[in-house]
């Protein structure tokens, strides 16, 4: 008895590995395909500091990666131009959970780096603004109290 229970949990172990993998499969089968379906408006200045159009990326509002894990069919392309400073730092917040929004709002800064007060803050606020539309978040008290911090 004790052999066919190791067997069954073998086996139930193999089946979990297996479904694990095929949703990585499914997964990365998906963003290929919306990547190469994606087609970007003509590039443009950053949307949080208005330079940089040489240098800028098209961010997906909501990132590719969000969409497949969201279950969406077909992938939605709406896009803004970051530059790869304020790319990363949208990016940043989208990692962050809500629970951590002031970590996140320290990373962010740091990200953005040294430029005037004034404008750090217009910047930051441009930034968290891109990344709560990316993840639909509701206004909860800690993304409020993140924009009050900063206002």
């Amino acid at each position: 008895m004790e052999t066919g229970g190791r067997e069954r949990k073998v086996s139930a172990q193999h089946l979990v590995r297996y479904d694990a993998m095929k949703r990585k499969a499914e997964q990365e089968a998906w963003l290929l395909a919306a990547r190469l379906s994606f087609e970007p408006s003509p590039r443009q200045a950053c949307t949080v500091c208005g330079k940089y159009k040489a240098l800028t990326h098209a961010h997906h509002i909501k990132p590719l990666a969000y969409q497949w894990a969201d279950g969406y069919v077909r992938p939605d392309h709406s896009h803004e131009w970051l530059c790869p400073t304020h790319h990363m730092a949208v990016h940043a917040f989208l990692l962050q959970s809500r629970a951590k929004v002031a970590r996140a709002k320290r990373h962010v800064l740091d990200v953005i780096g040294e430029i005037s007060e004034t404008d750090g803050n217009e910047q930051y606020r441009r930034v968290f603004e891109i990344a709560m539309r990316g993840i639909n978040c509701e206004r909860s008290e800690n993304v409020s109290d993140a924009l009050r911090a900063v206002s």
